[in-house]
């Protein structure tokens, strides 16, 4: 039997674009009643696969059908938190992987074992006027490392995740309540009955000796980062956005080769304004995150037969 795989990149808030990408595909219907959502699932057979980068909305051009003002489109991140949660309750075949930023905002959450909330409410104040002035207090309380998380992650939509759930006791309790956030899969990759793989991660690994530990079952630490942060594929250091020289394509083909990986599915880093998944190398690497393009598509595998699948749990 012939499966289908839809696979949809960094949604970062994008609600409405999420919205349209399942009813378009006639996966699910969705229902709105205010802030509730109502999910009636219409496809139960098709692999549905989520990139990660979930939340942080930084201000990009998001889809808006109703002409919503900015306070409502705000929402997006826990109308999507809610409605991937839902899919993962009602039917099977819902991969959802971790992004670099489920990850900052993960351990940006921390600075609670540190502070209380009404402290961490009067460093929103301070920050607001002048980030640094918290700095020296911090330090001095022994929190100054998960201060500095805290803040990456803040400046990062880190401030409009917490506003899409109302305050950051809110955010803390979603986070620990959700199906989305108990479910984060640090990778997933597809057996196919001809004996090749499909494999789908945040970013396509820096160290591509990583792979080979993905698929012999002994990822290290070290290779989380890897599958969350890496850019060099698209010639960009992974951490300082500057240009760097990127993967020779020979080396990137030999280990795909290697492992019988007929394709290699990343987000993480927009390497092109077109509305589609950008094709890399033949289609042995394909780029999925288009976020902050309006009606941007997903991606579309048809006609695969998949014998049976692993993943892994992401552990913080």
């Amino acid at each position: 039997m012939s499966n289908q795989m839809l696979v949809i990149g960094d949604l970062h808030g994008d609600y409405y674009r999420l919205k349209r990408i399942l009813e378009e595909n006639q996966i699910s219907r969705i229902i709105e009643n205010g802030d509730d959502i109502e999910l009636e699932i219409i496809d139960y057979q098709t692999f549905v696969v989520f990139v990660g980068d979930y939340i942080d909305w930084r201000g990009e051009e998001l889809e808006n059908p109703l002409n919503l003002k900015y306070s409502d489109m705000i929402k997006g991140t826990s109308k999507i938190v809610n409605l991937v949660s839902k899919m993962l309750e009602k039917r099977e075949n819902v991969f959802t992987l971790i992004g670099n930023h489920e990850e900052m905002m993960f351990r940006a959450l921390k600075i609670v074992e540190g502070l209380n909330i009404d402290e961490i409410g009067e460093m929103f104040e301070k920050i607001s006027r002048n980030p640094y002035s918290v700095m020296k207090e911090v330090a001095e309380r022994g929190i100054l490392e998960q201060f500095l998380s805290f803040y990456n992650w803040y400046s990062q939509g880190g401030l409009n995740t917490i506003r899409s759930f109302g305050n950051i006791e809110n955010l803390i309790e979603i986070v620990q309540q959700r199906r989305l956030f108990k479910n984060l899969l640090l990778f997933v990759y597809f057996d196919t009955v001809e004996g090749d793989r499909i494999m789908i991660s945040h970013s396509f690994p820096d160290d591509t000796t990583c792979i080979d530990r993905i698929i012999q079952e002994s990822i290290t630490p070290k290779d989380i980062q890897l599958l969350l942060w890496s850019r060099r594929i698209w010639g960009i250091d992974a951490f300082n956005g500057v240009r760097t020289e990127p993967l020779r394509e020979e080396e990137i083909i030999s280990v795909l080769d290697k492992n019988r990986i007929k394709h290699y599915i990343v987000g993480h880093t927009r390497v092109s304004l077109e509305p589609k998944p950008f094709v890399y190398l033949n289609g042995r690497v394909i780029n999925v995150d288009n976020h902050g393009i309006p009606q941007s598509q997903p991606l579309i595998i048809k006609d695969i037969k998949i014998s049976g699948f692993r993943s892994s749990l992401y552990n913080l």
